[in-house]
């Protein structure tokens, strides 16, 4: 490797933010996720947050509202990201590793 190269790379290891897991990262995507770009980690997380809405039970009337706005919020449009981020990442297998574990699209 050019030594130009290695010095960038080595700069922007030391520059690059941390990556912090969130709690909404299940056990089982942990390792590797702080390798995902930034766009496959936030659907990673707002994914898990729209399934784990979409199994919540409306047990009273404002619950069904509350249920109902956070998959509004959080699974509307998914499955056209889960097309995007296919397409744009089609060359990194982790990328669509993560993808292919959540299976079916949402269909919302």
């Amino acid at each position: 490797m050019p030594l130009l190269a290695t010095i960038v790379m080595a700069v922007s290891a030391l520059t690059a933010p941390a990556c912090t897991i969130p709690a909404d990262v299940l056990p089982e995507q942990r390792a590797g996720f702080c390798e995902l770009p930034v766009a496959a980690r936030d659907y990673v997380v707002r994914r898990n947050t729209c399934e784990h809405f979409l199994g919540e039970e409306p047990y009273d009337e404002e619950r069904r509202r509350e249920i109902n706005a956070a998959v509004e919020t959080y699974c509307r449009g998914l499955d056209a990201e889960t097309a995007r981020l296919r397409k744009r990442h089609r060359d990194r297998p982790a990328v669509l590793r993560m993808l292919d574990a959540y299976g079916d699209d949402v269909g919302i």
